[in-house]
């Protein structure tokens, strides 16, 4: 996902109708500021007429004031509102877009595989909020201070036009707006030589932060097998290694954001007072009214921080360069994962397998060369570590191929089954027509189904919602599969060790079910197991040579 991609939201249709909120947005900003100017001049007639003592004319801009507040307040909640929904709006394409890219294919599978790519859900859930909202605040910023530089500058230069430069006598046109950019000019490179750390900073600690995260979220996914081993300390000691890591990346930011605020707090704190120091002596010297003096100093404070945006901006630059950064390796990770995806050769009749099993890094596993015809049942049986569940992926194009092997597929409609199936979260009706929507399958199907599949104590759950990847048992996630596979009626399935977890009488009984259900059904079950006769047409044993065991005694 490049530049122009993240910022194709305004040329979407979805957009375009958001297009001219930014622009009331920043036809409200641009308000915002000339309200301030009006301020500006209100404050400079308030106090000369305060020296003057002028009753009539104090108390008429007090009444102004109070209609300069109010449009000046309406106009910031305003862009601050426009710009929230705007940066919502924006997030909300962009993550679907993010996810239309990685939940495709399988890719967000094979990316889990690719080395120096980490947390793409924090890509997806974080980043695409920090970038929508960090270019809007970033862009809104910038268009103020430009605005206030612009028309504050104006006013710096008529009051200064005529003041002579304090202990010269001579006039410098414009002095004080010369003054202003050489303060800020100075503050702006020592900002920048304090804080340069800081994108490297941010981006270490999002990644730290995350990994320590995937660590706390596999340990509540795995609680059990922890429990069972009694290995809470050791996960526990696993969990405060990264926690110290995180430590140590938020301690750097903190050193090097408490040299950053030393100055940036000190720089404001001074900024209120040096257009008063250049000023003061020409009011004490009659010159320059009370009002003239107050103009004068709030005209540099404004002209300052348009100058010093980039000064008090710094540390959200640093964060969104940072977001910039993750998503733009992100995209390049998607890029490169999407010119290895596989592309099935189109085959009507026959499910094809021919080549080299080999793994994603190259590693090749054993030689293989398979067909199953329409409507046959091959058992493809083999010894463990032949390569049987990387043939699973290869064939469902999770996995690369080696340069000379292919695939074929069948057409209509194909199922997998892994070794351990996914159940969808939610009702129990939902996860058996995932990943189509329940209203799909009827609910009298359902619950015989479930009765044929072993699992009656289900049929009364199918409004229930729960975790059933926990509830169920590792048989009864079998049995499920077998029943999900039945409901949906596909043309052709592979199936990889389908019921490792059963009894052999539930297996046998299970297959028989599965094909009197659907006695049409091509299907490749792999599995180093004894299968009953009717669960296959065509029996093939991957045979393996003595060296080639010896070279993938433990593939990964």
């Amino acid at each position: 996902m490049n530049i122009s991609d993240r910022f194709g939201y305004w040329r979407d249709v979805r957009g375009r109708g958001d297009v001219l909120l930014l622009g009331l947005a920043t036809g409200l900003a641009v308000a915002g500021v000339y309200l301030g100017v009006e301020l500006n001049r209100w404050s400079g007639n308030f106090y000369n007429a305060l020296q003057v003592l002028d009753a009539d004319k104090t108390y008429a801009l007090l009444g102004n004031y109070l209609f300069l507040l109010a449009g000046i307040v309406v106009s910031r909640v305003a862009v601050t509102y426009l710009k929230e929904c705007l940066a919502l709006r924006w997030r909300v394409w962009l993550t679907g877009q993010m996810l239309g890219r990685w939940l495709n294919a399988g890719r967000h599978y094979r990316l889990e595989a690719m080395a120096g790519h980490d947390n793409p859900d924090q890509r997806v859930a974080e980043d695409a909020a920090l970038f929508s909202r960090g270019v809007l605040d970033t862009g809104f910023g910038l268009l103020s201070s430009l605005l206030s530089l612009l028309s504050f500058g104006v006013i710096l230069w008529q009051l200064s036009a005529s003041m002579p430069l304090p202990g010269v006598g001579a006039s410098v046109p414009g002095y004080l707006v010369w003054a202003c950019v050489i303060y800020t000019l100075a503050g702006t490179l020592v900002t920048h030589w304090l804080g340069a750390e800081l994108v490297d900073i941010q981006f270490g600690i999002q990644r730290k932060e995350a990994e320590f995260r995937r660590v706390l979220l596999g340990q509540r996914a795995h609680a059990e097998s922890i429990s069972f081993q009694r290995a809470e300390q050791a996960e526990q000691v696993r969990a405060m290694a990264c926690m110290y890591e995180v430590a140590g990346v938020q301690s750097a930011r903190i050193r090097k954001e408490k040299s950053l605020g030393i100055f940036t707090i000190t720089y404001g704190q001074v900024s209120a007072l040096v257009p008063v120091f250049f000023a003061i002596p020409i009011f004490l010297s009659g010159k320059m009214q009370l009002g003239g003096l107050m103009q004068t100093s709030q005209a540099f404070v404004q002209v300052s921080m348009a100058l010093s945006w980039f000064i008090f901006a710094y540390k959200d630059l640093a964060q969104l360069a940072a977001t910039f950064r993750r998503l733009s390796g992100f995209g390049r990770a998607l890029d490169e994962v999407q010119k290895n995806e596989v592309l099935p050769h189109a085959c009507d009749e026959c499910l094809a397998f021919g080549g080299v099993v080999a793994l994603p890094d190259g590693a090749k596993l054993a030689p293989l060369s398979l067909q199953v015809g329409l409507h046959e049942r091959l058992w493809l049986q083999g010894p463990s570590g032949a390569g049987k569940t990387t043939l699973t992926r290869l064939l469902a194009g999770l996995w690369p191929l080696a340069a000379e092997s292919s695939v074929c597929k069948p057409a209509g409609n194909g199922m997998f089954l892994p070794q351990n199936s996914h159940i969808a979260e939610g009702t129990l009706m939902a996860a058996l027509s995932y990943p189509r929507l329940p209203s799909v399958l009827m609910r009298d199907a359902c619950q015989r189904v479930l009765c044929a599949c072993g699992l009656a104590n289900l049929v009364d759950c199918l409004d229930e919602s729960t975790d059933w990847m926990r509830r169920l048992s590792g048989g009864e996630q079998q049995r499920f599969a077998f029943a999900r596979l039945i409901l949906h009626r596909p043309d052709w399935v592979v199936m990889d060790e389908p019921v490792n977890k059963l009894d052999d009488a539930s297996a046998r009984d299970l297959l028989a079910q599965l094909y009197r259900e659907l006695p049409e059904l091509t299907s490749l079950t792999i599995s180093h197991q004894s299968l009953p006769r009717m669960a296959y047409t065509r029996h093939m044993f991957w045979q393996l040579s003595t060296d080639k065991k010896e070279q993938i005694a433990c593939p990964v």
